[in-house]
């Protein structure tokens, strides 16, 4: 098979019709059990967990979340949006993260120490190995105080954070910040814990090129690099 500026070989054909699959893995700061949990009132608010891209991770494909509010308000139902942000300068601090991509959903099992799995769309993201990133949940609520993730109060890796808004203001989610509360968990409580947050993240997919590039119309033809990288 042959296009203008660009070739294939057989073996390129096939890998490209068949991915190989690969084993995920998981990125974690808890150790699976909530013993609280973090709110703020009349807040829209944003938890998040920095993470190192690991070799044979760089692909971020899902964020997971245990929800928990232990305030005996059962906020199952509520919606929420589960986010990825990368770190221009890989300093961890979340301020000046840029927003990747996001998966809409709602909180269920809450305070059950069950993890929710949510999605990010077209496969996930690419985040080059050694390289921060952020992975999260926002969520709104008005005249009441708003949960999110539970807390693991048993250690602190000082890496999540709580980014809140006033519920009078318009949250800007890709600009953090514009936000009215900008705190590490280690700000807020002594010990300070870690947000039950997660993410999920499997090999960096290959892709057959030639130095030229892909041609036009090999691309016209369906052969495109199967997922977004952030360099």
């Amino acid at each position: 098979m042959r296009y203008r500026g660009f070739f294939l070989s057989a073996a390129c054909v096939f890998a490209l019709s068949f991915p190989q699959r690969s084993q995920a893995g998981v990125y974690s700061l808890d150790d699976g059990t909530g013993e609280s949990g973090l709110g703020g009132f009349n807040a829209h608010s944003l938890w998040l967990n920095s993470f190192t891209s690991t070799v044979g991770m760089e692909r971020i494909t899902t964020v997971r979340v245990n929800f928990g509010d232990f305030s005996n308000a059962n906020q199952d139902g509520d919606a929420v949006t589960a986010r990825l942000y990368t770190d221009p300068n890989n300093d961890g601090n979340p301020l000046d993260a840029v927003l990747v991509s996001s998966a809409i959903g709602v909180v269920s099992s809450s305070n059950t120490d069950t993890y929710i799995d949510f999605l990010l769309p077209g496969g996930g993201v690419v985040v080059p190995a050694g390289n921060t990133f952020f992975v999260g949940v926002s969520k709104s609520k008005q005249n009441a105080t708003n949960f999110g993730p539970a807390r693991d109060t048993t250690s602190s890796q000082s890496r999540s954070w709580d980014i809140r808004w006033n519920f009078a203001n318009t949250p800007d989610y890709t600009d953090l910040s514009t936000s009215d509360v900008f705190q590490n968990y280690d700000a807020v409580f002594t010990p300070a814990g870690n947000a039950t947050i997660r993410a999920v993240g499997d090999r960096r997919a290959g892709f057959c090129r030639s130095r030229k590039g892909v041609g036009r119309q090999a691309l016209r033809d369906g052969i495109r690099p199967p997922h977004h990288i952030v360099e």
